[in-house]
């Protein structure tokens, strides 16, 4: 009876301590992203795209409560105006491109050239400006392993989805 008693309070002790662990797990919003999206994305901004890598991997960096709700918020305000941005400059490459196999003069194609940089100017200013939120959010343990060992590996998979 005692040895039963024992693996009781052992048993629950552990899955106790399990769910205790899994307190903050799934909190952050993870972000879904298509093939269109990642090349988009990765063809209107040179600049890292931090936050979805941070969202899908919480565990990983072992995000807090805080830190997620904190990165989700960001991500609701900031994200659509990012895509937003690269729709745009996508849209009006497109349009430059016909335009320029249909014989518009130098002037109306470095106008939207001009129009487009301008877009990329403040797509990559946002870019900049979700690096040093997401950098002001972790701890230096976190940046440094999101940097150096998440970000290459979840580029290369970004990568070989867009482009299979």
């Amino acid at each position: 009876m005692r040895k039963l008693w024992i693996s009781v309070v052992l048993g629950s002790s552990f899955v106790a301590a399990q769910a205790m662990s899994g307190v903050h797990a799934g909190v952050c919003e993870v972000p879904t992203q298509n093939p269109a999206n990642i090349q988009a994305t990765l063809h209107t901004t040179y600049m890292p795209n931090l936050l979805p890598v941070v969202l899908n991997s919480e565990s990983k960096l072992g995000l807090s409560a805080e830190q997620c709700k904190a990165f989700n918020k960001f991500k609701n305000e900031k994200a659509p105006g990012g895509a937003k941005l690269s729709k745009q400059i996508l849209s009006l490459e497109s349009q430059s491109h016909d335009d320029a196999l249909k014989g518009a003069s130098w002037k109306q194609l470095q106008a939207r050239n001009d129009e487009i940089q301008a877009l990329r100017n403040k797509l990559a200013n946002g870019k900049i400006k979700c690096h040093q939120f997401v950098k002001s959010q972790l701890n230096n343990e976190q940046y440094t392993k999101l940097i150096n060992e998440i970000y290459p590996e979840f580029l290369k998979g970004m990568k070989n989805k867009a482009y299979k």
